[in-house]
Parts: structure tokens; C-alpha cells; sequence
């Protein structure tokens, strides 16, 4: 019994480390115009803050995984925690955009290495199929964020201003010092890298030199693409084209939520009986699907509730896609889990960062660049699975 609680209460804490980006995204959406107002600054300068936001969860995934396999995890992942609700504290009490810029940029890199962490320590206790199954036991907890987020900051600036947003996402990181106190080490001492800068370039040399590696990077990376591409136009989709209020806007949005954690849960239960690869691929059929009727729907001016049908088809197999894709990729490195997984996090950021803004670049009003975008997306997933399938047969085979 005693170890049962132990792994639920592991559970808990790393799906809470691995939901700070998308708290510190979406529940700052609602925000937006509000801090245009109060900061006497332009929409698309406001905007800055959230890509700012974006970049930093990328870079921190990147600068921090690896720096926790020489270290441990657990030393740096404080540090981290403290310097975001630090910095989300100063965020409150930003008085000019640029330095509002700056604070979310910092909020956002130490928020990323927790995420980061957070993973790694899942790949230090489990591996194949055990840690594809631990994975969406965290997806319960980490799924809540996309539901909750914009739904609570709509909530709070109902009764308050955009400053509160930033005095909970700091009690937030607060919280998380607190819980991961007690965690303990999980990369041992004999485990870890020896030396510091010239052994990170080495793994990542390294990484992007594997073959396989690369091939789960870049489907993780365009799913990715896919959903931030959704984070960034249903806003306008729904409102702007199909007139929805910001509230029915806010369920569909939960809706997608629940059905991540959906997907994740059902491939806990697959993966008993089918190899990661055969379940990558459903998720990425079930995508396509979910892209081709999104596109019919927007093209041909279709009811909504079709389009709600369609963004679910699309964004659940996400959850499917990531965890699957992830635990392959660190099945196939050699190098230290936490590199290994800070590339992975860093891509996804990075995507995101680069393709949101294209979703507008013809407009509120158009569809056609986030159609444009998503088809390439999915399209070349498909593609890039069934030409490297073979790599992945010695694998499946082992497994």
C-alpha cells in the first residue's frame, strides 16, 4: 500500500512540473488585452510576451536537461522553481512592456527546465513500455492545465486584473518548491556525465547524428506543430468566423482537453497488447482524419458543431502521438536522458513559436494559412513514418 502512494503521489508532482507551459500560456490569453491597456502599448507588442514566453520553455528545456545529467535532477530542478515564481512575482509588478518581455522570457525558461526535469526523472525510473505507461499516468494530471487554464484566467479577470494571473502562476511556483522538496534523487552519482559544456555538445552531436532519434523528433515536432497551430487560431476561428462567445469558446477548448487525457489513457491500455510504433501510427491516422474534416468544415462554411467534432479528432491523437513518439526516442538514444529530453521539449516549443504567428497572416478572418499549415503537418508525418518504418522493426521486434 505504502508503495502504491508513493507512486501516485510521484505522479502528481511531476504532472504538475510537466503543466508549467501550458499554465503559463494559457492562462494568460485572456490577459492579453487587458495588459495592452494598463502597459499603453499595441496589440502585436503585448502578443511579444507570450512569444517571449514560448521561446524561453523551449531554451530552458535545452540549457537545463542537460546540465541535470551531469548534476542530478533534483539540485537544479529547485533552483528552477524558485527562479519562476520569482520571476512571475516581478511579472505582477511590471510597470513597461519591455520588462514585462524580459520577465516572461525568464518565467518561461525556468518554467521549461522544470518540465524538462520532469521528464528526465520519469526515464531514470522506467523505460519502454513501463515508461509509455507512466507517461499517461502523468498526462491525468498534466491534461488538467490545457483544460483549466484559460478557463480560470477568464475567471479571474472577471473579478480581478491581469496582475492576479501572475500573483497565482507564483504561488504556483511556490507550490512546486514545496512538493518536490521531498522527492530524492533518482540520477545516482555513477550515473551521471562527467564534465560540463564540451559533454553536452557531445550528446547532442551525438543525438542528432542517431537516425532513429531524428525520425521521433520530427513527428513529435509536427504534431506539435499542429496543436500550437489550434492554440493560436480557434480563438479566432470560433469567434471571428463562427461567432461563438468567449465562454462556448472556453468549452471547446476544455472539451480538447479532456480528450488529451483521453488519447493518453487509451494508450496506456494498448500498449499491453501493441508495440509503440503501431500506436504512433493509429494517432496519427486518427490526426489525418481529424484534418481533412477540419478543413472540409472550414472551406465549406459547415455547421459548428462539426467543427467541434473536427478540432477533437485532430488534437486528442496529440497526447497518443507525444507519448508514444517520446518513449521510442528514449529508447533509441544513448546518450543522457535528460539532453535526450530537452531536444524533444526544445522542438516542440520551437514549432510552436514558429508557426503560431502564420496562422494571421491573412487575417482574423482567414483560414486558409492554418489549413495550409495543418495539412503540411499531418501530411508529412504520415510520410516520414512510412518511409523509415524499417528502422523501427528490430524495436517492435524486441519489444
Amino acid at each position: 500500500m505504502e508503495e502504491k502512494k508513493v507512486k501516485v503521489s510521484l505522479v502528481i508532482v511531476l504532472g504538475l512540473l510537466a503543466a508549467f507551459g501550458p499554465l503559463s500560456l494559457d492562462m494568460y490569453l485572456p490577459a492579453l488585452p487587458g495588459v495592452a491597456d494598463d502597459l499603453s502599448t499595441s496589440a502585436s507588442t503585448a502578443q511579444l510576451s507570450l512569444t517571449a514566453c514560448l521561446i524561453g520553455l523551449a531554451l530552458g528545456q535545452v540549457l537545463v536537461g542537460p546540465l541535470s545529467d551531469i548534476t542530478g535532477r533534483k539540485k537544479p530542478l529547485i533552483i528552477v522553481l524558485i527562479v519562476y515564481a520569482i520571476a512571475s512575482l516581478l511579472c505582477a509588478f511590471a510597470d513597461h512592456i519591455v520588462l514585462l518581455i524580459v520577465l516572461r522570457f525568464i518565467q518561461g525558461a525556468s518554467g521549461g527546465a522544470g518540465a524538462v526535469i520532469s521528464r528526465a526523472i520519469s526515464s531514470d525510473m522506467y523505460q519502454g513500455k513501463a515508461l509509455t505507461k507512466f507517461l499517461s499516468m502523468l498526462m491525468l494530471v498534466n491534461g488538467l492545465a490545457p483544460i483549466l487554464a484559460p478557463v480560470v484566467g477568464g475567471v479571474i479577470l472577471s473579478f480581478s486584473t491581469w496582475h492576479m494571473v501572475f500573483y497565482i502562476l507564483a504561488g504556483y511556483g511556490v507550490l512546486m518548491v514545496m512538493l518536490s522538496l521531498p522527492l530524492e534523487e533518482t540520477l545516482p552519482t555513477e550515473a551521471r556525465r562527467e564534465g560540463a559544456f564540451a559533454v553536452i555538445v557531445h550528446d547532442f552531436k551525438a543525438l542528432f547524428r542517431n537516425r532513429r532519434f531524428l525520425i521521433m523528433l520530427l513527428l513529435q515536432s509536427l504534431t506539435y506543430g499542429v496543436l500550437f497551430s489550434y492554440i493560436s487560431a480557434s480563438p479566432f476561428i470560433t469567434q471571428k468566423i463562427f461567432h461563438l462567445s468567449a465562454q462556448q469558446f472556453s468549452y471547446m477548448f476544455a472539451a480538447n482537453g479532456v480528450g488529451l487525457i483521453i488519447a493518453s489513457q487509451l494508450t496506456a491500455k494498448l500498449v499491453d497488447r501493441y508495440d509503440e510504433f503501431t500506436i504512433l501510427k493509429w494517432g496519427q491516422l486518427v490526426q489525418l482524419i481529424g484534418m481533412l474534416l477540419t478543413a472540409a468544415v472550414l472551406l465549406l462554411h459547415l455547421p459548428v458543431w462539426l467543427l467541434f467534432i473536427a478540432f477533437f479528432l485532430l488534437i486528442a491523437p496529440v497526447s497518443m502521438i507525444g507519448t508514444t513518439g517520446f518513449s521510442i526516442a528514449m529508447q533509441v538514444q544513448q546518450q543522457g536522458a535528460g539532453s535526450a529530453s530537452s531536444i524533444l521539449g526544445l522542438m516542440q516549443f520551437m514549432i510552436g513559436a514558429l508557426l503560431s504567428p502564420l496562422v494571421g497572416l491573412m487575417g482574423e478572418t482567414s483560414v486558409l494559412p492554418f489549413i495550409v499549415i495543418i495539412f503540411i503537418c499531418t501530411v508529412t508525418a504520415q510520410l516520414v513514418r512510412a518511409v523509415n518504418r524499417k528502422y523501427f522493426m528490430d524495436l517492435i521486434q524486441d519489444s
